[in-house]
């Protein structure tokens, strides 16, 4: 679960209870996260970012518990699609 505030969130008993996730995010801290899919239960991805200062992607290989976020553009990702673990195509406009 994620959103406006930048921060992504976990649960390992079905919802009961959220964690949040860490996220190493250097320079996009509290950027607005839009979408999160899983490409399996460890490999996860999430985009969003802020109009007219960056487009960031997230990616975790540890089932949500951490991220890792990079710039990949000038404006926010609102959509993508997990082709494998490996490639991603992703859209400024959704699909």
């Amino acid at each position: 679960m994620a959103g406006s505030s930048g921060k992504i969130f976990y649960t390992t008993n079905s919802g009961s209870n959220w964690i949040e996730g860490v996220i190493d995010s250097g320079l996009v801290l509290g950027f607005p996260i839009e979408k999160i899919k899983f490409f399996d239960a460890m490999t996860g991805y999430a985009s969003g970012g802020a109009f007219d200062l960056a487009g960031v992607m997230w990616n975790s290989t540890n089932g949500g518990r951490s991220w890792r976020a990079k710039v990949v553009g000038p404006e926010p990702v609102h959509d993508f699609h997990i082709f494998d673990s490996l490639r991603i195509l992703r859209s400024r406009r959704g699909f």
